[in-house]
């Protein structure tokens, strides 16, 4: 059975596109990336066409992640916390959920940022307590790229293997 919206979704997700979608993901959890990632997957021609989307979609992911964290990173923490208190509802970010995140990164910042790459409310926002804690942004960087590379080739390889 033919699905025509389909066809045409995954003929529009070119290499640029990943690239937007998974930077825009981050901020407009609209679309959700366990829904995305398996169609752009689908929308591979080749495993080395798959590879390039894992590279761009990991690219695109750490920029968005760069993006909360120089949010919290500026603002700092009671404005960063008034935010989410105020605001937070409208994007799916508790306060009680900042919170927590914002108190694991005082054990092992690298292997909750990596790990945290893997569950999907927290993985779009993990970013900002980050910032505001002022973490080192390489490391950081680093971990968000270890956990978002596993999350994104394994919901994208799914997606590639289906079709």
């Amino acid at each position: 059975m033919q699905m025509p919206f389909l066809s045409n979704a995954l003929e529009i997700t070119d290499l640029y596109s990943v690239f937007m979608m998974t930077l825009v993901e981050k901020f407009i959890p609209i679309l959700p990336s366990y829904v995305m990632l398996p169609a752009i997957g689908m929308s591979a021609t080749s495993i080395y066409d798959l590879t390039f989307r894992w590279l761009l979609a990991t690219l695109g992911s750490i920029c968005g992640a760069l993006g909360w964290y120089m949010l919290g990173y500026i603002m700092g923490p009671e404005r960063t916390r008034n935010l989410v208190r105020n605001y937070g509802k409208w994007l799916f970010l508790k306060v009680e959920l900042y919170d927590k995140i914002a108190l694991s990164y005082q054990r092992k910042s690298f292997f909750i940022t990596s790990a945290g790459q893997l569950l999907p409310v927290v993985r779009t926002y993990q970013a900002l307590p980050a910032g505001v804690l002022k973490l080192p942004i390489f490391a950081f960087l680093a971990a968000t790229a270890v956990g978002a590379q596993v999350w994104i080739i394994a919901l994208t390889s799914v997606g590639y293997f289906l079709n």
